[in-house]
């Protein structure tokens, strides 16, 4: 999670501009910073990872603060390990083969590439259990585990966040400086 802080008051001395003029110029420019972060962390995360710019989009969520509450912006990624089929899983003979991180391959032996039939989820899975792949109920005769269909998953967006974070934030603090100023040397508008 990276968090931005601003506390329009303390510029208020310097400022030729009313407090509630500031704080919108604030409010602007904090949001502006905050697409600049978002747009970064995918960028930064899709370099390290081959996962589509969509899945990651929807991974990273945005809380910017409301009328009256304190300027703080707020940019999260979400700790749900992502399914395996979503780095660039391809099946070959020996298992599935997937990219763990941009330019190297792992294949996973045992595994499969299987659609579900109701849902139509495709996803990559392994079988578990010992006994075969007829299910049949466990009996006191027969006390062996059954093979069950487990589907893998690998990393979530927020391990990969946390390396990328710093240059996140430095991103967020030059784009809210510049839209700051910018703002502040416009011409103030009549009615705010």
């Amino acid at each position: 999670m990276v968090t931005m802080e601003f506390d329009a008051r303390s510029l208020l001395p310097w400022i030729q501009r009313t407090e509630a003029q500031t704080i919108r110029c604030a409010r602007m420019a904090g949001s502006s910073a905050l697409r600049a972060m978002k747009a970064e962390a995918s960028r930064q995360i899709r370099e390290r990872k081959a996962i589509k710019a969509g899945r990651v989009s929807k991974a990273l969520s945005t809380i910017s603060p409301r009328v009256g509450d304190p300027l703080v912006w707020t940019l999260k990624a979400s700790s749900t390990p992502l399914p395996l089929i979503a780095f660039g899983a391809r099946q070959t003979k020996r298992g599935v083969s997937i990219v763990a991180a941009r330019g190297t391959r792992t294949v996973l032996p045992g595994t499969f590439i299987a659609t579900m039939p109701r849902s139509g989820h495709t996803g990559v899975f392994e079988r578990t259990g010992s006994y075969g792949r007829v299910p049949t109920k466990p009996s006191k005769r027969n006390p062996k585990t059954l093979e069950t269909i487990q589907e893998l998953k690998g990393g979530s967006i927020a391990d990969t966040f946390r390396e990328v974070s710093p240059a996140v934030a430095e991103k967020g603090r030059q784009v809210f400086t510049a839209t700051f100023r910018r703002l502040l040397l416009a011409p103030p508008r009549v009615a705010i």
